[in-house]
């Protein structure tokens, strides 16, 4: 706790929870099927972390574990170790 990386981490959550709680998130509101606006922004926060993991794997950065891999069905990621 306090080291560079969580200082990073915080300084992209931030906006990024400002966001999720700010009015200007109001439009992804209407597009989840809840009136709960706190399971709404957990809805959407998932949403959010999913996308990232994907542009991540578009780019190369890292790859998801081999489909034979007893995964739960959870998606792991694996360190692309060319990078």
């Amino acid at each position: 706790m306090g080291d560079v990386l969580d200082q990073l981490a915080s300084a992209v959550a931030a906006p990024v929870s400002a966001f999720l709680l700010g009015n200007a998130c109001q439009e992804a509101h209407r597009y989840v099927s809840t009136d709960d606006r706190t399971v709404a922004t957990v809805i959407i926060s998932h949403e959010l972390i999913w996308e990232i993991t994907e542009q991540l794997i578009a780019r190369g950065i890292c790859t998801r574990a081999p489909q034979d891999e007893d995964l739960t069905g959870l998606l792991f990621l694996l360190a692309n170790r060319s990078s």
